[in-house]
């Protein structure tokens, strides 16, 4: 059997089930683009309550949870779900799946910062047969190769992504080839346009980092402004897209307290090439590392009532207001006003601080 992809798949008992699961997953993927975490965690956890039992369809539910946590910037969790996939498809021996777990970890190891594991997983992505290289695969390794100096060889993978989707990730990769500026920044805006018309929220927070880095870099400040503004349309931000959010802050403004915190942001969630991108642009902005305040180990923040718990752990999520109010089983006004109490009890000014407060263990 082929499924809507073109993975085949061995004609084996439950073959039924994986094609469910196979369609929650794509489902997930859809709203993760489209910037829906709440509706993207709500598919994978349908995924994984179908896959239950049915070992190649455990295998896709993983690699789906897998590369879809580390895209929003949770390396961790998603490498342990990325472990429980390849132990399933190990045991399985269903070869056609191999693609699709290669392609999670090559997401997890670039998210996290591993880039020579990266590399050498786009090496074996690209040798194998369809529907992989996808956008993805090729996007990260133009990056990859660009990142090392080997701009030639960056250029004719690049070539294959003209016709790659999604457009927005192409872009992104396309635009860090650019040799001029100008034409850099005019696609990374027709881009960015392109994903807010079609619901691509996911995708934003890449290319409107990219926007702001290149533009503080030509020496465009209004363009920088014009990117770090573009954030405070988006709802979802996870880890990843805060972090992205605080870089491009720190580029647009010039202020050091950006940096800084995505840096902490970045270093608690794994993310350790975004953590040495934020701690040179905190250095280069004049910031030093401020030592801890006497006894600042042992100090925490006022203990927080159960439902303030909660609420602050789905900030750290990313979700809105609206989408806290929904899983709480509360009205958005009271959502806010137990978000003043939190605030108030932490010390934290921001979803940023609180989110960093909560990664870093100072919230009880």
């Amino acid at each position: 059997m082929v499924d809507r992809e073109g993975t085949l798949i061995p004609d084996l008992p439950g073959t039924g089930r994986w094609f469910r699961v196979a369609a929650l997953g794509r489902a997930a993927g859809l709203a993760w683009l489209r910037g829906d975490a709440a509706g993207c965690r709500a598919a994978l956890d349908r995924q994984q309550s179908l896959a239950g039992g049915h070992p190649p369809s455990e295998v896709t539910a993983f690699t789906s949870s897998a590369l879809l946590t580390a895209a929003s910037g949770n390396p961790g969790p998603a490498r342990h779900h990325l472990a429980e996939a390849g132990s399933r498809l190990h045991a399985a021996g269903i070869a056609a799946l191999a693609p699709q777990w290669e392609q999670a970890a090559l997401v997890c190891d670039w998210v996290a910062g591993d880039r020579s594991a990266a590399q050498a997983r786009t090496a074996r992505l690209e040798a194998m047969p369809p529907p992989v290289p996808a956008a993805v695969t090729l996007s990260l390794r133009v990056e990859l190769l660009r990142g090392t100096g080997r701009t030639d060889a960056a250029r004719l993978v690049a070539v294959r992504l003209t016709a790659a989707a999604p457009k927005a990730l192409a872009a992104w990769a396309l635009a860090g080839l650019d040799a001029e500026p100008a034409v850099a920044l005019a696609r990374l805006r027709t881009a960015t346009d392109a994903a807010w018309r079609d619901g691509h929220q996911g995708l934003i927070p890449l290319l409107l980092h990219r926007m702001a880095r290149i533009a503080v870099d030509a020496g465009e400040p209004e363009t920088a402004a014009e990117a770090h503004a573009g954030f405070a349309r988006l709802e979802d931000q996870g880890p990843l897209a805060r972090v992205l959010a605080g870089l491009t802050e720190a580029r647009a403004t010039g202020s050091v307290e950006p940096a800084r915190l995505a840096h902490r942001l970045a270093g608690s969630a794994g993310l350790s090439a975004l953590a040495a991108d934020a701690l040179d642009l905190r250095d280069r902005l004049g910031g030093v590392a401020a030592p801890p305040p006497a006894g600042a180990g042992e100090r925490r923040a006022p203990a927080l009532t159960p439902r303030e718990r909660e609420l602050a752990g789905l900030v750290r999520t990313g979700r809105t207001n609206r989408q806290i109010a929904e899983v709480m089983h509360l009205s958005v006004k009271s959502v806010e006003a137990y978000l003043t109490r939190v605030y108030a009890k932490t010390g934290c000014a921001t979803r940023l601080e609180l989110a960093l407060a909560v990664s870093e263990g100072r919230v009880e």
